[in-house]
């Protein structure tokens, strides 16, 4: 599995890794259980972290690169290409098994508090000690893993020696830093976004709730939405927009100027908040809106007389 041997990065100053075996002189009769859960051995955070991406990569372990290539005056002098340590580390059987013990740590194990809504992370806490310090244990907490874990596309190890506080577990006290980061990741990386394309056509039986309003800014809508299933018969600038059969769209005739030319209050039911205060506040109608959306009351009624100055209230869902 290559765990005692350096990863010969491109970076001086690596250190040995050391897995303790029985030829050693401080073997003891407890060394292999204490070897089990960690103890008694000496491996670095970036060694710690090939290991597991080696198991993200179905057992394939690459090593480590920092640099990409080399350029001299914005030329390329020297490309470094992906170079890998073990093809296999173990049997692909193996790899199975770690993988879904890893899942299993985040969806009901010591690192519960990494569940993520989008994707799933798999990995390991870690909660170590350091040794006593002024009559107090000290502790390193740390979690390494990877994500999303169906389909593995980043791996990350994050180690916190001698927390502040009561809190010293790696699941409290490493693994939120890991889901910051993986949130972080994950939000700007679209190329691991689960596809929605599967759920299209259940939506596209159905033509979208649309707003009454301007005509121009009602097609517009439409067309950039590639929404084909709507008719236009009307020239008039301002549109109802009605659905009848709930597939297809059709944008009628409606003249509030009308009403309002004639000292009336017209109907905007129906309109965005925008085009009803477009309309009323132009004429002297003072608003107010109630919510956000499209208006679905109006407290004076279509065909009501006004003059400049009258309030009406415009309940919005």
């Amino acid at each position: 599995m290559n765990l005692g041997k350096p990863l010969g990065i491109s970076l001086p100053g690596e250190a040995e890794p050391y897995i303790k075996n029985t030829k050693d002189k401080t073997w003891s009769k407890i060394s292999l259980p204490w070897i089990s859960y960690g103890y008694e051995s000496r491996i670095t955070p970036l060694q710690i972290l090939t290991f597991y991406s080696a198991i993200a990569n179905d057992g394939k372990m690459m090593r480590p690169m920092f640099v990409k290539e080399v350029r001299k005056r914005g030329k390329t002098t020297k490309i470094f290409e992906p170079e890998i340590i073990n093809p296999a580390i173990c049997s692909p059987a193996t790899i199975k098994k770690a993988k879904q013990m890893m899942e299993g740590v985040v969806t009901n194990g010591t690192a519960k508090s990494l569940k993520a809504a989008d994707y799933q992370i798999a990995g390991k806490t870690g909660t170590a000690q350091m040794g006593m310090v002024k009559g107090k244990m000290t502790y390193q907490a740390s979690f390494v893993g990877y994500f999303p874990a169906d389909n593995p596309k980043y791996s990350c190890i994050v180690v916190i020696s001698a927390p502040s506080g009561d809190a010293y577990y790696g699941g409290a006290v490493a693994g939120p830093v890991f889901k910051d980061v993986a949130d972080k990741v994950y939000s700007t990386s679209l190329e691991i976004h689960k596809e929605i394309n599967s759920y299209q056509p259940q939506f596209a039986k159905k033509s979208p709730a649309t707003k009454n309003g301007n005509q121009d800014d009602v097609a517009m809508v439409l067309k950039t939405l590639k929404v084909k299933n709507y008719s236009n018969n009307s020239k008039a600038e301002w549109v109802n927009a009605s659905t009848s059969d709930s597939t297809s769209i059709s944008l009628s005739a409606k003249d509030p100027d009308d009403s309002l030319k004639r000292g009336l209050i017209p109907n905007v039911i129906g309109m965005s908040a925008k085009d009803a205060l477009y309309l009323l506040e132009n004429n002297g109608i003072r608003v107010k809106l109630v919510g956000s959306g499209s208006v679905s009351k109006q407290s004076l009624q279509a065909g009501e007389m006004f003059s400049k100055g009258t309030l009406i209230t415009l309940e919005l869902i």
